[in-house]
Order: structure tokens, then sequence, then C-alpha cells
């Protein structure tokens, strides 16, 4: 394995990782702030839309 397919790799890995911690942490903060905010059937409907959310900001946005 060549210096550069091993770099391309770590950073493959680091990329990974740094996108799970962001799907995490705004599926945390969102939930949270819906369960102050929201009665509790709603908090508990509005969970699906925030990971869908979530996923997009972390996997599909290119933000990161």
């Amino acid at each position: 394995m060549g210096r550069n397919a091993r770099r391309k790799k770590i950073d493959a890995a680091a990329t990974y990782a740094m996108e799970r911690k962001i799907f995490w942490m705004t599926v945390t903060i969102l939930g949270l702030v819906a369960d102050i905010i929201l009665p509790l059937w709603w908090a508990l409907f509005s969970t699906i839309p925030i990971i869908f959310f979530a996923w997009w900001v972390a996997y599909r946005s290119d933000w990161f």
C-alpha cells in the first residue's frame, strides 16, 4: 500500500468519525430543544424529522 493510499484511508476514517459526531450532536441538541419546547407527543413525533435533518447535515450537506 502506497503512502497516498494510506493517507486517503486515514482521511476517510477521520471524516467518517467526524460525520458520526456531528450527526449525534445534532440529534441530541435538537431532541433536547424539542423536549423542552414541545408537548410530549409532539416531541416524540418530531424525532423522525430531527433524525432526517441531522442525517442531511452530517452526511449529505458537504459542510464538514
